[in-house]
């Protein structure tokens, strides 16, 4: 299993300029940590240091400008991180809407009226399908949808159950 990414060590090993003193570096540190918002003066009580100090390590260093490109690279492995879950759930729901399809192709060869009604082996190919094709579109799109692919999937699994609750079985 790879190793999941710290940003620090990012930071930690690569951003410390040459002249800047270990006690300005942790001082940079600090004001990274502090998030958006930060301001000098929180640096100076954090750090037990004097105010004109923290300010000019920060003049010097450039710790804005340093700090806008760590936020905007947190803010863009957030992005990556919500596409490649995204694209995991889009195939996912591929998945699911061929497992239906394939459940209820099963259903209408054997015939197993005990377990589905006719009704409802056709009902869920019919969203099987209709889940796939919209999960397929949803990777050829950025729009999203009315409906999900999830709440779709949601949808039918609930009208099946309450098909098969009120079906006693027939075809």
């Amino acid at each position: 299993m790879a190793k999941k990414k710290n940003p620090w060590d990012r930071i930690i090993t690569g951003d410390k300029k040459t002249e800047e003193s270990e006690p300005a570096y942790a001082a940079f540190l600090t004001y990274i940590a502090i998030g958006t918002g930060r301001k000098y003066p929180q640096v100076a009580q954090k750090c037990a240091k004097n105010l004109s100090l923290i300010k000019r390590w920060a003049a010097r260093f450039n710790w804005q400008e340093r700090a806008i490109a760590w936020d905007t690279s947190i803010v863009q492995e957030a992005h990556d991180k919500a596409v490649a879950d995204y694209t995991a759930m889009i195939e996912r729901h591929i998945k699911e809407g061929q497992l239906l399809q394939k459940k209820a192709i099963d259903g209408l060869k054997d015939r197993d009226t005990s377990k589905a009604s006719f009704h409802s082996l056709v009902l869920m190919f019919s969203n099987g399908v209709e889940i796939e094709r919209e999960a397929r579109e949803q990777t050829l799109s950025t729009k999203g949808e009315e409906h999900g692919t999830g709440e779709l999937l949601a949808e039918v699994l609930k009208a099946a159950w309450n098909t098969e609750g009120n079906s006693n079985g027939s075809a």
